[in-house]
């Protein structure tokens, strides 16, 4: 019975895919970014290029095949001011910038480098700003991060002792939510992911 659930929620999610990526895109996803073995992919999304690690970013861009939340504006409260902090490459960003034909100004957050990289060439044509560093309560203190091995995330190590590889780390620098407010003139938050 298991075999056949999982069976039919591939199939919705592979139709599901379809209907709003359209075929070719549903195939880079599927079946493409399995098989390949280039360093970055991409595909239409919202009439503009989306890039990914095929095999890095697989949560990221598989989000895209699953029902999801979806936030989205009212008439009485319009989401104008968005907080993304881990934005990874931007996934989350480009959905809630979509749903949100009010939204002004959306702030991205990444401390992996790599990954902010690909927020900011994924977000060019929004009006979205893209943080390569930390969130913390206070600004300007330097973090050592880690890459973990085969995955999009990242995580701060304490000492030389734990880095798993010595290609795999580099410093970044943290901001805090107050000086963002301020660096960005944000009048409010309607949303903080």
């Amino acid at each position: 019975m298991t075999s056949i659930t999982r069976i039919f929620y591939y199939l919705y999610r592979l139709f599901n895919t379809i209907k709003f990526l359209g075929i070719l895109n549903t195939l880079k996803i599927f079946y493409f970014s399995k098989l390949s073995k280039s360093k970055v992919m991409d595909i239409n999304l919202f009439n503009n290029r989306f890039y990914f690690r095929p095999q890095i970013d697989n949560g990221s861009y598989n989000r895209l095949t699953k029902s999801q939340y979806i936030v989205k504006s009212s008439l009485n409260h319009p989401i104008e001011y968005v907080i993304d902090a881990g934005s990874n490459i931007g996934s989350q960003a480009i959905r809630l910038i979509n749903l949100n034909p009010k939204l002004k100004k959306i702030i991205c957050i990444e401390p992996d480098t790599d990954s902010s990289k690909l927020c900011t060439k994924n977000l060019s044509s929004y009006n979205a700003i893209v943080y390569n560093k930390a969130l913390s309560n206070f600004s300007n203190i330097n973090l050592r991060i880690q890459k973990t091995i085969n995955s999009e995330m990242s995580e701060i190590i304490e000492d030389n002792n734990n880095i798993i590889q010595s290609n795999n780390f580099h410093n970044i620098k943290t901001i805090s939510l107050n000086d963002i407010i301020k660096n960005e003139e944000l009048p409010k938050i309607d949303f903080f992911k």
